[in-house]
């Protein structure tokens, strides 16, 4: 415990420092020339060689979470009682992007966590605010990450200063890197030279207002500094410099060198002294709050091996200038510790830099443009980062971040079976892709996939029984496959191409699902498998065939080798990839059926189970529709835009479905289940002979509706449900379909006991 005597005698400031940036990144020289500008422009002008790009996987959570998982991994994490991220691209008006933070790196619950803000100084501030904590907290540590993304727009004068990365800084008593001085320099001014109003994606800059303010904030806080600590230029072995790009540190530091009535250094001299500073940011570009420790780290890790009397800075000051537009500056100090050496991270750091992939102009403005919905529906973001941690979908307009967790190389057993069930909906089926309440049950027809261990190394067997293929196909081929049916889709986004068309053969379905899951658990090439699957769900017929067959194939695959850690967030986000490449866009709803099991009610992606019904569930097969599901949905999306109140009433009737099954009241049940496909008749996808059918059936005292996405062309339209009527009496009636009698299954996806053969 530190008593009140020795707290005079501590010195505080950074403990360690680690950065993270994104695995892409663009040279300016091709940027150059793709805008037409003259190279020098760029790698003489701004000082930059490259700057990294931001995957649409990627955040500020997750790339603060990944310089701070590096950081943390030695560290006793209950000493952490302050979070604080500081940030200018925030993602949410309110709560703090640390709390993603926070739970991707598993800190205590005693932890406060705070977001703050003021352009590129607000990581200064926080030092600052921390340090004083510290003083009154000395055997406590505090958690400072700096996490943003420089964007301009494209084919604007300021896209050549963009980029991104994190900075993550433990702050503590008699740190091991530097210890922060007492005294600083202040300056504030309101001025309009770089501001980003909420409704836009990208800033807007004044940039040679910008500069020059920048050199004045400069002047005033060197010397309120100056005049506080009595401290001189002179004073400095090394000086560190906000760095929106590196030639204007290197114009700071000239204007310093004047405004202390030295000599103007010479661009050489300028360049030579600030070198190890700007390395690690002509390779990443604009990192805004984390920009001046992004130098710091680059100085201490940089130093030129032909000069050994710099390789050990210990004991030698750093001025460090922050600046945020605005504008807010502060000028302060800090003295490297002896043995600094110890806790650099610099093999780490270099090798980030070095693994990270070149991207072409194209492919970087494919990663910028890319848009997140803001209407509030599920969507699954392709995986890109080779980080930690991801942004894995939006759900119910809620950004999910996960961690991706590494593959364990073990295989569990030689053979595992796994199996899924399939579900009805008893209504909503259209409707929940507009965002409106459905109501599903899962029932007992079954998916199933077995795992089995193969001879034939570096290739996938699939032995897929239901619709009689068989073959092998190597992992590369496999990697094709998935890049060719990926593409394929992009496709069919963009209105170049039909969702039939996406996919060549049925089958390609579970290859690709295949090929997506083995990616993701980073099962190594040599390891060889067979996949076998059987179904009794019929296909096509709106009873979640491939959804269940997607399931069980990604859950035996995790179980197989041996991922029993996964939770239902992977399994979801994997499953509906390969959903969405069979119907276009999905709900989400048969996916969560076959992992969950029971009654649900499914809106927006939030999954609200209800209680298990005993009435008995009846179904006839009228057959595959003639119709996809998507050309089904592409219809009715038009005619709710058309016909709003339509949604209206079969979001009532769905309610109205839900409060019976909670009264257990099976009239008013089978009452609003035939008001339900009169809407369906409505929207046009029950087609006439279906009609007829199941007027028949009410006229019997039954009440019957399709249960999938029924038909927009043809006569036959997948599954009707029948309620009302029990297996007797529904015999009875002598339709020209056979009747099956159906339960609903509790449990979702699940692995099945061994058969042993004695």
């Amino acid at each position: 415990m530190t008593t009140e005597s020795s707290l005079n005698s501590l010195k505080f400031g950074i403990d360690k420092a680690c950065f993270y940036t994104p695995a892409y990144y663009i040279e300016l020289a091709t940027l150059a020339e793709a805008r037409g500008v003259e190279r020098d422009k760029y790698l003489i002008g701004l000082g930059q060689k490259e700057m990294s790009v931001i995957p649409p996987d990627e955040s500020i959570v997750t790339m603060a979470a990944s310089a701070a998982s590096k950081l943390l991994e030695q560290e006793d994490k209950s000493k952490i009682r302050t979070l604080l991220l500081a940030t200018e691209s925030g993602v949410d008006q309110s709560k703090s992007a640390g709390i993603y933070v926070h739970r991707l790196l598993e800190l205590p619950a005693n932890t406060r966590t705070i977001e703050l803000k003021q352009a590129c100084y607000s990581g200064t501030g926080a030092l600052q605010l921390a340090l004083g904590y510290l003083h009154q907290y000395p055997d406590e540590k505090v958690l400072l990450i700096t996490s943003d993304i420089a964007r301009y727009g494209l084919n604007t004068p300021g896209e050549s200063s963009q980029g991104g990365g994190a900075v993550a800084m433990l702050l503590s008593k008699n740190p091991r890197l530097v210890s922060i001085e007492p005294g600083s320099g202040l300056f504030t001014e309101d001025i309009m030279d770089f501001w980003r109003p909420n409704y836009r994606e990208e800033a807007l800059v004044e940039g040679k207002i910008s500069c020059d303010q920048y050199l004045k904030a400069l002047k005033e806080c060197w010397q309120d500094y100056s005049h506080r600590t009595h401290r001189e230029f002179n004073s400095h072995q090394h000086f560190l410099y906000h760095i929106p790009f590196p030639r204007l540190a290197e114009k700071a530091h000239q204007k310093l060198s004047m405004v202390c009535d030295l000599p103007r250094p010479s661009s050489e001299e300028t360049s030579k002294l600030l070198t190890p500073a700007l390395t690690y940011a002509r390779h990443v570009g604009n990192c805004y709050t984390g920009s001046l420790y992004l130098g710091l780290i680059s100085l201490l890790e940089n130093q030129p091996a032909n000069q050994p009397e710099n390789l050990d800075l210990s004991n030698q000051r750093i001025g460090f200038y922050s600046y945020g537009s605005g504008c807010v500056a502060e000028f302060f100090s800090g003295v490297i510790q002896p043995g600094y050496q110890d806790v650099l991270l610099t093999q780490h750091h270099q090798k980030l830099l070095s693994e990270r992939a070149l991207l072409s102009v194209e492919q970087y403005e494919n990663f910028y443009s890319y848009q997140l919905p803001k209407d509030g529906t599920i969507h699954t973001i392709p995986e890109h980062t080779q980080g930690e941690y991801r942004m894995s979908r939006l759900e119910n307009h809620k950004q999910i971040y996960i961690k991706k967790t590494p593959f364990k190389k073990n295989i569990s057993e030689k053979s595992i079976t796994v199996r899924a069930p399939g579900k009805l909906i008893l209504s909503g089926e259209h409707s929940v892709v507009s965002g409106a309440p459905a109501i599903a049950l899962a029932i007992n027809r079954y998916a199933r996939t077995t795992i089995t261990q193969s001879e034939t190394r570096q290739s996938v067997l699939f032995n897929l029984l239901n619709i009689q293929h068989q073959g092998a196909l190597s992992r590369d081929k496999l990697r094709s496959l998935k890049d060719r049916i990926k593409n394929g889709y992009q496709s069919f986004l963009k209105g170049e191409k039909g969702i039939r068309d996406v996919l060549e053969k049925p089958f390609e379905l579970l290859q690709y699902t295949a090929s997506n899951v083995l990616e993701k658990l980073g099962i190594q090439s040599e390891v060889g498998v067979e996949i076998k699957t059987e179904s009794d769900i019929p296909m096509g017929c709106g009873m979640g065939s491939s959804a269940a067959s997607i399931v069980s194939t990604n859950y035996a695959l995790s179980q197989f080798f041996n991922r029993e850690d996964l939770g239902n967030a992977h399994y979801f986000e994997w499953s509906l990839d390969a959903e969405n490449i069979q119907h276009g866009k999905s709900s989400g709803i048969d996916v969560q059926m076959a992992l969950r099991g029971g009654v649900a009610l499914y809106q927006k992606g939030i999954f609200t189970p209800l209680d298990l019904f005993p009435w008995p569930i009846l179904i006839i097969n009228t057959g595959t529709p003639l119709s996809s599901t998507g050309e089904c949905v592409t219809q009715t999306q038009i005619i709710f835009r058309e016909q709003p109140e339509l949604l209206e009433k079969i979001t009532l009737v769905t309610k109205q479905i839900q409060n019976s099954i909670e009264a257990q009241d099976y009239s008013k049940f089978c009452l609003n289940i035939r008001k339900n496909h009169e809407l369906l008749c409505q929207l046009g996808v029950v087609p006439e002979k279906i009609q007829s059918l199941i007027k028949t059936i009410e006229n019997s005292g039954g009440s019957a509706k399709t249960c999938g996405a029924g038909a927009i062309f043809g006569d036959a339209a997948g599954i009707v449900l029948i309620m009302g009527l029990s297996f007797k009496e529904a015999q009875a009636m002598g339709l020209p379909y056979p009747i099956e009698e159906l339960h609903i299954v509790s449990h979702g996806v699940e692995r099945m006991a061994m058969e042993i053969t004695l």
